[in-house]
């Protein structure tokens, strides 16, 4: 169990497998990918430094901004779309 949210790096793979049969919502993923990686609640629990957002739901975004820009749907046709809500 991790006691504090790992960084957005932990959350790119889980985020690729999820993609892998089609479209994946990113907040939807945020709670299947915490549950993966064994986040305890008060991990799941941090704020960002501003306070406006969950710690791991922030992070799971970030994840999927950087697999959008580095086009990694099309280069490893891993995943079909990743939708940023």
């Amino acid at each position: 169990m991790l006691d504090t949210c790992p960084t957005f790096e932990s959350f790119l793979y889980p985020l690729l497998k999820l993609a892998e049969n089609g479209e994946v919502r990113v907040r939807e993923s945020a709670d299947v990918i915490a549950k993966q990686l064994n986040l305890t609640s008060s991990a799941m629990a941090e704020l960002t430094k501003n306070g406006n957002a969950l710690r791991y739901v922030d992070r799971t975004y970030w994840s999927a901004t950087y697999l959008r820009q580095a086009e990694a749907a099309y280069k490893f046709h891993a995943m079909r779309q990743i939708t940023i809500d």
